[in-house]
């Protein structure tokens, strides 16, 4: 046989047996799908985050999936980076259960696991994932305010004359201490010259 031949047969094969994983879900699917539940914080749950079935759905260009809780979401192919619908073969669940498997036509998959569907499709989950970020936004502002503060104080300084010195208003000077916004690399190198210190130690873990 000669090698196209065999690349061909072995291509065969592996879109059949894609076929194959893909057919099996669908089935599961379709029974869970019949269980699907409100959205709720079920990904706090132990084994929330696996994940049941994938569905390709062309014509509702994206992909239906089912987490094992009984939850389902629809997931457009537009979230999907470089993944055009017209190229969709299947969709189907990894073994781990853990991520959703696409693939095209030419044989060539996509994987993403099962937070970027509840990020996309879930948004309390979603703003869970966004105030985590913003809580560490938080800290490091407070991190930088009370150093200032304590930098400001041990040197006898007034909030106020590090405020003038820094160009800086005095309420201005204030936020920064409290930690209630986080200042521009401006801000921290005209208050760290004043202080007599770097900026590195200022923002320092």
């Amino acid at each position: 046989m000669m090698k196209t031949e065999a690349n061909a047969a072995d291509f065969r094969a592996s879109l059949a047996g894609s076929r194959d994983i893909a057919r099996r879900q669908q089935d599961r699917f379709r029974r869970m799908s019949g269980q699907a539940k409100e959205p709720e914080d079920h990904w706090l749950r132990p084994g929330g985050m696996r994940l049941a079935g994938a569905l390709w759905r062309p014509e509702k260009k994206g992909i239906t999936i089912v987490f094992q809780s009984g939850h389902h979401y629809h997931l457009p192919v537009a979230a999907l980076e470089g993944v055009r619908a017209e190229r969709i073969f299947s969709a189907f669940i990894e073994e781990l259960e853990d991520r959703v498997v696409v693939m095209t036509w030419d044989g060539r998959t996509t994987e993403f696991p099962s937070d970027f569907v509840l990020f996309h499709c879930e948004p309390g989950y979603r703003r869970r994932v966004e105030a985590a970020g913003r809580v560490k936004e938080e800290s490091l502002a407070g991190r930088v305010g009370r150093r200032v503060r304590r930098i400001r104080k041990m040197k006898g300084m007034s909030l106020r004359r590090l405020a003038a010195e820094a160009g800086m208003a005095a309420a201005n000077a204030s936020n920064l201490e409290t930690g209630k916004h986080e200042p521009r690399l401006e801000t921290l190198d005209r208050v760290a010259a004043v202080l007599g210190v770097t900026v590195a130690e200022l923002v320092a873990r």
